[in-house]
């Protein structure tokens, strides 16, 4: 991203379906993503058509809570019911969302066809190491948290997933996941909510924008996964909640029922372009009014569309938006 900038796939993609990767100077990851994709394309699925959902709801947490409660457990009653005839769908909530369960679910035993994960991704201000920055930022912030309330201070190592967690011999053959997480995906050189902070000018979070570590393990095992779907920055709340924190998960419903009938990531991901596009246009006319109609824009409502309008943009697919489910496929077959 410092080479081809966050911004450029954003613009890029409300068009055309865009992925990213980016391993650096590890070519032999680059060869085995281009391995992966290629089994995916012309060999049977590997693992059964399973879905899992998994969703963190941290003591004391309103975040995790709401996302649990709103995002994650609804989105899995709606699509077993939908689709259980077909697919496996299965719920790990609230205290069995445990770090020790998410890796039986990345690479172990467990691992189905499509994750979907909702929960804290893990932040370092620039301050801290670029090191440590780059090798945790993002990383999934498990149950064994317990809570604001109850902790203080640097969470410890044990409670989070991060990439370098997975074993060279874990098995992500064939999966696609979705991670609803702060900084999933990766890392802008400076801070994208500017104005939900009333802040004139924008604050520097990174020495350089990279991608999360965690999507590049995955991608890059010898048997790793197709494509994961997380969040460039913070991701808010905004996303599945509106007015009165009523419940809209019609955007993540639309995209995972696309990647169930066996979609293309790229095209499962046209919801959120969409979403992203009708939220920047409320946002240009707003600003217009004010700026040119000398029609009053409460700073708050331009914080609100600011922040939403930001969210919506953010989430991006690190890997090739070509891939697809090979279960659905083979579903598809069979029928």
């Amino acid at each position: 991203p410092e080479d081809i900038p966050f911004h450029f796939q954003y613009q890029l993609d409300v068009q055309y379906a865009v992925g990213r990767i980016d391993f650096g100077d590890d070519m032999d990851a680059y060869a085995n993503y281009a391995r992966s994709v290629v089994k995916a394309e012309t060999e049977g699925a590997t693992f059964a058509p399973k879905v899992t959902f998994f969703g963190v709801s941290n003591p004391g947490d309103q975040a995790t809570r709401l996302s649990a409660d709103r995002l994650v457990d609804p989105l899995y009653k709606q699509l077993r019911k939908r689709h259980g005839d077909r697919w496996q769908v299965d719920a790990v909530l609230r205290e069995e969302a445990k770090k020790a369960q998410l890796l039986r679910l990345l690479g172990g035993a467990e691992t189905p066809a499509l994750l979907f994960a909702a929960c804290h991704g893990i932040e370092f201000p620039k301050e801290a190491s670029e090191l440590r920055q780059v090798r945790y930022q993002g990383a999934l912030l498990c149950q064994e948290w317990p809570g604001p309330d109850a902790h203080r201070g640097h969470i410890p190592r044990d409670h989070y997933l991060a990439g370098e967690d997975l074993s060279d011999d874990a098995d992500l053959q064939g999966l696609i996941a979705f991670f609803f997480a702060c900084y999933s995906a990766g890392t802008p050189r400076f801070d994208e909510y500017t104005k939900h902070a009333f802040l004139e000018h924008r604050q520097t979070i990174a020495e350089c924008p990279f991608v999360a570590a965690l999507p590049k393990a995955m991608l890059g095992l010898p048997k790793g996964a197709l494509a994961i779907v997380g969040h460039v920055e913070r991701a808010w709340g905004v996303s599945f909640l509106g007015d009165r924190q009523s419940r809209q998960i019609a955007v993540f419903e639309s995209a995972v029922e696309r990647l169930l009938k066996g979609h293309p990531v790229g095209s499962a991901m046209e919801y959120f372009n969409g979403r992203y596009a009708a939220l920047s246009t409320e946002l240009t006319t707003a600003i217009q009014q004010a700026e040119l109609w000398d029609q009053p824009l409460d700073p708050y409502d331009l914080a609100r569309m600011w922040t939403a309008n930001n969210d919506a943009r953010g989430y991006i697919v690190v890997g090739d938006p070509a891939v697809r489910l090979r279960q659905a496929r083979s579903i598809k077959a069979q029928s």
